[in-house]
């Protein structure tokens, strides 16, 4: 099992790599991106 210490931490690294793959995929849109960004909001993480 992982422990995550740092929840917001985790998901700013994520969001991070995310949106560094996009650039290099055709599976990661803008749009997901997006979508991603609006999860976060709606959570205001």
């Amino acid at each position: 099992m992982i422990v995550i210490d740092n929840y917001k931490d985790f998901i700013k690294t994520y969001t991070q790599n995310l949106v560094a793959d996009s650039k290099n995929s055709t599976e990661i849109t803008e749009k997901y991106i997006k979508i991603w960004i609006e999860i976060l909001s709606e959570h205001k993480l």
